[in-house]
């Protein structure tokens, strides 16, 4: 436990505050005017400002969602990579749907053996993926290869803070694929230094993305919030009905989203060079 924590007597807790609950409320319930993650191409729009095509690689690229809209706001070159089968032919429909193809391209593939030449690309863009990177090292080292001299590695990823106990960390890691190692900010950024990467900017999010969720968007952490107590309350009938595999992946993914709303995983946002 923390040695600031404040002590009171159950009299002193159970007090109102002192300038009552309506303005105490008032206060404590004001937005902090949370910005969206469109910011992460507030700060791609800045790295290729002046360039007629940056050539752009988005490792772990999903469904295309993030390349297309780099293809249209900036007139980019994006070849994405994914590991994962499925994401590949939805990202292939998404990029046709957006009639992209001469634009946007990919294929499967893994951050730890790029399957590009040297110096092929002016920004490698990481989203959310590096946490699940079995040698993260060799990955950082594969990203400065494929990067021009001086090119950039923006990337958002997550981490544990020292509000996370060690059994939490296994919730999570454990069904969600995730290596604990990378959820430790010491290792991620020792694995890039090692790569040859010196930091630009890095800027900590926590949990303001959610934070927009909740005000502007979904509410998509609390219906998280609401699904864990659900899921709890009837684990049996639920594994009984779609599964254990199923079961825990979800339970997990609702676990990462409400940690990061209540100070045990904390988001950044790293933009890197290459020396």
């Amino acid at each position: 436990m923390s040695d600031d924590v404040i002590r009171l007597s159950a009299a002193e807790a159970m007090e109102q505050p002192e300038m009552g609950y309506d303005e105490f409320d008032l206060i404590v319930d004001s937005s902090l005017h949370p910005r969206s993650p469109d910011v992460l191409f507030d700060k791609l729009g800045t790295l290729i400002s002046g360039m007629t095509e940056a050539r752009i690689l988005d490792a772990g690229c999903r469904d295309a969602t993030h390349m297309c809209e780099m293809a249209k706001r900036f007139g980019a070159l994006v070849w994405g990579i994914d590991f994962i089968e499925s994401n590949v032919r939805l990202a292939v429909e998404k990029i046709a749907d957006a009639d992209l193809s001469d634009r946007v391209s990919v294929a499967r593939g893994a951050i730890q053996s790029l399957e590009f030449q040297d110096g092929a690309f002016d920004v490698v863009w990481c989203r959310d993926m590096l946490p699940l990177v079995p040698d993260l090292r060799r990955a950082f080292s594969e990203c400065a290869r494929v990067l021009k001299t001086g090119g950039h590695m923006l990337i958002f990823s997550n981490f544990a803070t020292d509000l996370m106990e060690p059994s939490e960390a296994e919730r999570l890691c454990g069904p969600l694929g995730v290596c604990v190692d990378n959820l430790s900010r010491d290792y991620f950024e020792a694995a890039f230094h090692d790569s040859g990467f010196q930091v630009v900017e890095h800027e900590r999010i926590d949990g303001e993305w959610r934070e927009w969720r909740e005000e502007e968007g979904d509410r998509h952490t609390s219906r998280q919030m609401l699904r864990i107590a659900r899921m709890l309350r009837s684990r049996d009938s639920l594994i009984a009905k779609v599964g254990r595999k199923d079961y825990e992946i979800e339970l997990a993914d609702c676990y990462w989203g409400v940690y990061h709303m209540i100070g045990k995983m904390s988001g950044s946002i790293y933009t890197l060079q290459k020396a």
